[in-house]
């Protein structure tokens, strides 16, 4: 008897809504593609620059062409939370999604915590409620984990 192969992870996108996050957002990028890659080798991190008036369009630019994994999606004004989310679901292609907001307020390591903590493989919702890095946020922008496909987020 020969023994079944193990099961392909499930691909993951990783998304950071950023604005003016010159500052915080090279080493969240970094972070999550060490993070993403810990956990499976079908995984892209999107970053969606809603209209940043610093550096942060150039340095996400610099991030793209140095990590293949990488994909910078670019609003030329600024579109607000709600509209960076949007786009960063519309520009993913995994099934599994997880975002965080770009301003280092929490560590994207702990999604590798809150998948290895999903033993049962039913990761469908979950929210990661550790404490923030930073000060507290409020719950909507807790960083969270689900299961989206495609036709999922487009309405």
């Amino acid at each position: 008897m020969s023994a079944s192969p193990a099961p392909k992870p499930a691909g993951l996108s990783v998304f950071f809504p950023a604005y003016d996050d010159s500052g915080t957002i090279a080493s969240m990028v970094i972070r999550a593609v060490q993070a993403a890659a810990e956990l499976t080798p079908d995984f892209e991190v999107i970053v969606v620059n809603d209209g940043s008036a610093d550096a942060t369009p150039a340095i996400l630019d610099e991030l793209a062409r140095t990590y293949p994994h990488v994909r910078v999606v670019h609003h030329a004004k600024n579109r607000g939370y709600g509209g960076a989310l949007q786009t960063g679901f519309r520009s993913a292609t995994k099934e599994l999604i997880f975002y965080t907001d770009g301003d280092a307020q929490y560590d994207p390591a702990e999604l590798v915590r809150a998948v290895g903590a999903d033993d049962a493989g039913r990761r469908s919702g979950q929210r990661l409620q550790d404490q923030p890095i930073g000060s507290a946020a409020p719950d909507h922008h807790r960083p969270s984990l689900s299961p989206h496909r495609q036709r999922d987020v487009r309405a």
